[in-house]
This record gives C-alpha cells, sequence and structure tokens, in this order.
C-alpha cells in the first residue's frame, strides 16, 4: 500500500514520463552534441577561474550552454538551407553568436597570459559571452527553430511554476539542513575559499554561480536530454544524462556526489514533463545559493 502510496506522490508532483511526438533521429546532431560534452569535459580539466567570478560564471555558461546551443542552431540552419529557406539575418546572428561564445572559450585554453588579460576586461568580456548566447537564441527564433524540441523554450510553465515555487521552499529548507548535517559538505562551501569571510565577494560569487549552472542545465536538462530521448527513448536519455551528471560532480564532496545520481534522474523527470530546462535552473540556482549562504554565515 505504502508502496502505490509513493508512485501516486511521484507522479503527482514530477508527473508522467511521455515520448516525443516529434521524434528526430539524426546522427549529425548526436555527433555534434558529443562533441560539444567533449569540450565541457575538457574545460573541466583545465579548471576554474576562481579569483575573477564574472568570468568564471560567463565562461562556464559559453562553454557549458553556448557552444553546444551554436551546435543544434547551426545545425539548425544548415538543414533550413539544405531545404531551400535562406534568412540572412538568421545566418549572421547565428554567426556572430557562434564567435562570442567561442571568443572566451579560446581565449581561456591558451595560456595564464590570455587569463590576465580577460580579468583587465572582466565585465565586457562577460557580456560578449553572455551576448551571444542571445544572438544565437535571436538566429533560432528568426529561423522558426521550435525552441521547446530542444528544452530550450518556456516549455508548459503553467505546470512548472506553481510546482517550482513550492519545491524552491523545500529544496532550500532541505540544502540548508544538508549543510548543517554533513561536516564534508560544511567545509567545502562556500567553494570560492576568500568569500567565506567577505558578504560582498560572496554575492559576487553567486551572480558567477547562477550564470554558470544557466549553461550547465542548457546542456544537462536541455539540449543533451533532448537530443537523446528524440531518438525514441526517454528513459535511456535519462539514464545516459544521469551517469554523465555524476560524472560532473566526482570532485564535490562524496555526500553530495552520491546524491548527484538519484538528483539528476529527478532533475531530468521533471525537466522532460517541464518541457524546459529553466525550473531546473531556478531550483539548482537556489540549492547553491542556500548552501554557500549557509556555509558563509556558519563560519561567522
Amino acid at each position: 500500500m505504502w508502496k502505490q502510496k509513493v508512485i501516486t506522490l511521484w507522479f503527482r508532483a514530477l508527473g508522467r514520463l511521455h515520448e516525443t511526438d516529434r521524434p528526430l533521429r539524426d546522427d549529425l546532431l548526436l555527433q555534434l552534441v558529443g562533441a560539444a560534452v567533449c569540450v565541457v569535459l575538457y574545460g573541466g580539466l583545465k579548471g576554474n577561474i576562481l579569483d575573477a567570478q564574472m568570468l568564471r560564471g560567463a565562461w562556464l555558461c559559453s562553454m557549458q550552454g553556448g557552444v553546444p546551443l551554436a551546435m543544434v542552431v547551426l545545425w539548425w540552419l544548415w538543414r533550413e538551407h539544405q531545404a531551400g529557406r535562406r534568412d540572412l539575418l538568421a545566418h549572421c546572428s547565428a554567426i556572430l553568436g557562434t564567435i562570442a561564445v567561442s571568443v572566451l572559450m579560446a581565449a581561456r585554453f591558451t595560456g595564464h597570459g590570455s587569463i590576465k588579460l580577460l580579468k583587465l576586461y572582466e565585465a565586457p568580456m562577460a557580456a560578449v559571452a553572455l551576448g551571444g548566447i542571445g544572438l544565437l537564441y535571436a538566429a533560432a527564433h528568426r529561423s522558426r527553430m521550435r525552441l521547446d524540441d530542444f528544452g530550450l523554450g518556456l516549455g508548459d510553465w503553467r505546470w512548472w511554476l506553481p510546482r517550482s515555487a513550492i519545491a524552491t521552499g523545500v529544496l532550500g529548507v532541505g540544502a540548508c539542513a544538508a549543510l548543517y548535517t554533513f561536516a564534508d559538505l560544511a567545509a567545502f562551501y562556500p567553494r570560492v575559499v576568500d568569500a567565506r569571510h567577505d558578504f560582498g565577494l560572496l554575492m559576487e560569487s553567486q551572480l558567477g554561480m547562477f550564470m554558470a549552472i544557466f549553461g550547465w542545465e542548457m546542456l544537462f536538462r536541455g539540449i543533451l536530454l533532448w537530443v537523446f530521448a528524440r531518438r525514441g527513448d526517454i528513459k535511456g536519455a535519462i539514464e545516459a544524462n544521469a551517469v554523465i551528471f555524476f560524472l560532473g560532480h566526482l570532485n564535490k564532496p562524496p555526500s553530495e556526489m552520491f546524491l548527484s545520481l538519484p538528483g539528476g534522474i529527478v532533475a531530468c523527470w521533471f525537466g522532460w514533463r517541464a518541457g524546459s530546462f529553466l525550473p531546473v535552473w531556478i531550483l539548482h540556482s537556489v540549492q547553491l545559493f542556500v548552501m554557500n549562504l549557509a556555509g558563509y554565515w556558519m563560519r561567522q
């Protein structure tokens, strides 16, 4: 009896999985997204720019979200071109957007000299990277690409908005309780060491975090999930997505690392039913914000 109640509550909260009514089997798109994931993993090996918070957030956002988004938009425009539908403005916007999201990432990979130069122009370079994502969205809109087909639009906002509001409160309390319960989490957050005793720097780092998580969720609960799922196996897409998400948490505290696997499954399920990565971005950001803030207050 209790199992049935749990299942009923699960479906009531997260909805039921449904197969897409717009299947897509395109090996080229899968290869492009796979290449973008490799870029993200390589970028993780290169390390972060931890002492330039806005730059770090914009870099991660452009690498994790902007590059995969560029792959999808360019693929779409190529298909439109093959069909004889050409829009010069959409093509120009996509090319400029791709360059903008690539500049910061490419400069980050060239060495310490470029990093020092980037830090001198932190805010402008962050604006360029984020502007590139805006240009890519504009190109998608101009070319009539269905953003919801890749989890990049608003989705079923009437469904996810009230549930996200409730989940935000629950997640905020849960994240705070977890930090006070698990010593490894308390020792890890805030991740920026200098922000542990500097509230201004803490808030600046959170702004960077919001940007970084936007790109992270755009990839995991947006492009990656939807490209896999539209090939005809939503359950397999969620499982593959959750495993990759888990691998991205190997450098986190053990308690967070182990929770990331079931957490990734829930996040994918919720994002798929919502039809958008946006609610998961909101919830993930709230979780990290609360944990960083709680970690700061514990040290005062």
